[in-house]
């Protein structure tokens, strides 16, 4: 996935979330401020573990239960 200059909406999440859903994890590569990006992973901490951070970008594992 990517995120570019409209920033992390809504939709953004969404995808995020059906994508671990189907596949396990997901790598983004963002194209917004820093402080965004990090909103955006404290936003899905409850879904989503970050396995890895490289600039701007991240790649998250689905949160086993």
């Amino acid at each position: 996935m990517q995120v570019g200059k409209n920033g992390v909406t809504e939709s953004v999440r969404k995808e995020l979330l059906d994508q671990l859903k189907k596949n396990g994890m997901v790598k983004i590569k963002f194209n917004v401020s820093k402080e965004e990006i990090d909103l955006f992973q404290k936003s899905i901490e409850e879904h989503a573990i970050l396995v890895m951070k490289i600039g701007r970008t991240l790649v998250f594992k689905k949160k086993g239960k």
